[in-house]
């Protein structure tokens, strides 16, 4: 491959970021509360993550993208008040 190439894929690569990021700006946010640990969403719960951050949002792209934002207020005090 030579530079042409590659500063070619490079300036595609970009353009392609760039659009991703702007469908992203303007995606809808889903809302969603989470209130105890048995309601986890991630595989391997997150409690540190959370324990730092009221909420969560996370980036889905399936058909049209949006972006999901946990409410993890209750369930960090509820994880972290019982320990």
């Amino acid at each position: 491959m030579n530079k042409e190439d590659l500063e070619q894929k490079l300036e595609m690569r970009h353009r392609w970021v760039a659009h991703r990021e702007e469908l992203m700006k303007n995606a809808p946010i889903i809302d969603y509360k989470i209130s105890d640990p048995s309601m986890c969403v991630w595989e391997f719960r997150h409690c540190a993550l959370c324990k730092d951050n009221s909420i969560v949002e996370e980036e889905l792209w399936q058909t049209i993208p949006c972006k999901i934002r946990f409410d993890v207020t209750e369930c960090v005090r509820r994880v972290y008040n019982n320990r």
